[in-house]
């Protein structure tokens, strides 16, 4: 069951489907179950913020996985330096 056609569906329940994700990834504008790629790639041109769509649902991507995995493969923030002038 997509969460689009589910209406008796509480916030609880959304979050369940979604995997328990933390609510403050779930944008809600526009309504639950409603949006579309189109919204995702506006929100992405206009507030330079990623966001997947789950079932009609926005939900914001977490980049700190990313920083996690360079951090495992030996990277660090030090080693990385801007270019001389």
């Amino acid at each position: 069951m997509s969460i689009a056609v589910a209406q008796e569906l509480t916030l609880a329940d959304v979050l369940q489907k979604l995997g328990g994700i933390s609510p403050k990834r779930i944008r809600v504008r526009p309504a639950l179950g409603t949006a579309t790629e189109k919204d995702v790639i506006n929100i992405r041109d206009r507030e330079r913020r990623l966001f997947e769509l789950v079932d009609g649902v926005l939900v914001e991507k977490v980049l700190k996985r990313v920083n996690t995995s360079l951090r495992a493969a030996g990277w660090s923030g030090s080693s990385i330096r801007a270019p001389e002038r």
